[in-house]
Order: C-alpha cells, then sequence, then structure tokens
C-alpha cells in the first residue's frame, strides 16, 4: 500500500505541527477579530512593519497566523485546539496577495465560523469557483478599496500623479492598489499604461523580515 504523502497533506501535516507547538493560549475574541477588518487599509503602507503589527494583534485575540510556503495553495485554516488558524502560502511572493490573503481567510472565520467548526480545515486555491471563496475575495478587496471609487478611477489611473494621490487620500499601499486596479479587469488601453507602474510591485520579502523572530515567542510566560 502507497502510504505516501501528497504536497499538499505534508504542508498541512507541516502546519498542523507548527501551530501545535505555538498553541496559542489567548482565547478567540470574534468581536475584536471583526473591528480590526475594518482599521487594516492603513497598516498596508507601512511595508516594513504593518503585517507584522496586524498579526500580533490577530494573536492576542486568539487567532495565530503563520507563513509556510507552497506553491499550489494561497491560504488555508486550520483548526488547533479547537480555534481557527491561518496560514499563508504566499506562493507568488507579493506584498499584495499577503493582505488580500489575508483578509480572505478573515471573511470566513468572520461569517463562516458555524461551516468552518464542522470542516475543521478549508484550502484557499487560485482560481477556486465555490460561491464563498468568491465572496470571500470580493470581500477582501472592499475592505482595501472601494469598488465605486475603483470603477471611477479607473479613468485617469495611467497618470502617475493621481495614482499616487488616491493611494495617499485612502491609505492604501501603491502595491496594493496597482494589484486591484489590474485584479478587476480594466480596458486595454489602462491594462497598456499600468506597465510604467512595474516599479511599484513590491515583493512580501520587506514585510516577512519581522516573522524571522517568531512573534508568539514575545507572549511566552
Amino acid at each position: 500500500m502507497n502510504t505516501s504523502l501528497s504536497p499538499t497533506q505534508f504542508w498541512i501535516l507541516a502546519a498542523q505541527a507548527q501551530l501545535e507547538k505555538i498553541n496559542n493560549p489567548f482565547e478567540l475574541n470574534l468581536i475584536a477579530l471583526r473591528e480590526v477588518v475594518g482599521q487594516i487599509r492603513p497598516y498596508t503602507i507601512n511595508e516594513d512593519a504593518g503585517f507584522y503589527q496586524i498579526v500580533n494583534y490577530l494573536y492576542q485575540n486568539g487567532l495565530t497566523v503563520i507563513i509556510q510556503a507552497q506553491k499550489n495553495i494561497h491560504s488555508a485554516i486550520l483548526f488547533i485546539n479547537n480555534k481557527p488558524c491561518i496560514v499563508l502560502a504566499n506562493p507568488n511572493q507579493k506584498y499584495s496577495e499577503l493582505w488580500l490573503s489575508l483578509l480572505h481567510e478573515l471573511y470566513h472565520i468572520l461569517f463562516e465560523y458555524e461551516n468552518l467548526q464542522i470542516q475543521r480545515y478549508h484550502l484557499s486555491y487560485d482560481g477556486e469557483l465555490l460561491l464563498s471563496d468568491n465572496l470571500a475575495d470580493f470581500f477582501a478587496e472592499i475592505m482595501l478599496f472601494d469598488p465605486k471609487k475603483l470603477n471611477l478611477f479607473y479613468r485617469y489611473a495611467y497618470k502617475e500623479t493621481e495614482f499616487n494621490q488616491q493611494a495617499v487620500d485612502n491609505y492604501i499601499h501603491p502595491a496594493i492598489l496597482l494589484e486591484l486596479l489590474i485584479k478587476n479587469n480594466p480596458p486595454i488601453k489602462i491594462k497598456t499604461a499600468f506597465k510604467q507602474f512595474n516599479n511599484y510591485k513590491l515583493s512580501s520579502s520587506q514585510s516577512l523580515k519581522a516573522f524571522f523572530f517568531p512573534y508568539w515567542e514575545r507572549f511566552r510566560p
């Protein structure tokens, strides 16, 4: 009998082992998680520490977030000690992807918690067709930028001064604004014009440097 594990199974087991070792001691506070979701956007501006600060806050309210690379998965939710935990695979190593994936999984936790308790885990793949994942994607986007504003912005988004001003006015990192503009299928002219903004595309490596020291160790007795 072939008992070898698939890459996905191995990834899940490795994440479970790490999360069990972390063993978050804080009680899950769904009310606090709901409150922080609406306050996340300004933290994206700080590419060095913003993501780390949000993850620390989530941990202190019972939700552990870890980074564990995997190419064919975006993120997952695993239940450890009867509490949900988020695993971000970050397959494309993009700064914008960290925030979109985190908010995607927060949607599942905040709005589908009872189903998650039954299922015990959830995997989010690229191009997932499930209605709940499409809703989670939409939720992540609207938490970062008003879709009505985004539609209006297409008319002049290719102007760099306007692009920068929109990022400043809406307290969002330019790399995320660019990702949302491209992701929502703008006209061909705008797609071509976006090539001039390649320097705004940002890797996740800088923001993940803080994870070299496990943030959960700060809370050990």
